[in-house]
């Protein structure tokens, strides 16, 4: 009576596994994991809302400013208007619900663009009278600088650091990685790993 051999358990493609986990770790990549930069962001959007409807300039409100209605604000304030629309009205807002890490990163960019830009403000409103510049800049534009500065720090704390997700990807990955055995002698050794297409 002959028995047959028991059969060897199925051994896993390396090559495939660091595959499969590369393309896990950049499906994990399109999440932005904010943690307690959630607080700040969720500040700043406030910070924006009051920022719309509180005095900006002389009689001039947040929101005419973006809209461009009104005489007393200059193209520069309406540029920086609109880049805080972008960075926290909508693109932050969008993050906050849904952790886009896209949509973060062009939040992130409007919000570093437009803090130079709410200081250019600031300066050219008080070199002197002129395009209506003479009123002087008032709560709303201060509150919407401290948005852009709130929205600006949470950003950087957060937008190029992996999430755990990534990590673990990435962990996988690398243990996954196949290496013959000269390469892993050549490793021990100390030398160069040298790796071949022995295929060609």
């Amino acid at each position: 009576m002959t028995t047959t051999p028991p059969s060897e358990p199925a051994q896993t493609n390396p090559q495939r596994s660091a595959a499969e986990s590369a393309v896990a770790e950049k499906h994990a990549a399109r999440t932005m994991s904010l943690g307690k930069a959630a607080y700040p962001l969720a500040t700043a959007v406030l910070a924006y809302l009051a920022f719309l409807v509180l005095p900006y300039a002389g009689s001039a409100r947040g929101y005419e400013g973006l809209v461009g209605t009104s005489d007393v604000t200059t193209t520069i304030e309406e540029i920086y208007a609109v880049l805080l629309t972008i960075g926290i009205g909508a693109a932050t807002s969008i993050v906050l619900v849904t952790r886009f890490a896209p949509v973060g990163l062009i939040g992130w960019m409007c919000v570093t663009v437009a803090l130079p830009y709410s200081l250019f403000s600031l300066w050219v409103r008080h070199t002197g009278p002129q395009d209506g510049t003479s009123d002087a800049h008032s709560i709303g534009m201060y509150i919407g600088m401290a948005g852009a500065v709130l929205a600006f720090g949470a950003y950087c704390v957060v937008a190029l650091k992996r999430n755990p997700q990534q990590r673990v990807a990435a962990q996988r990955r690398a243990e996954s990685t196949s290496i013959d055995d000269i390469a892993r002698l050549q490793k021990e050794s100390g030398m160069e790993v040298q790796h071949n297409d022995y295929d060609s």
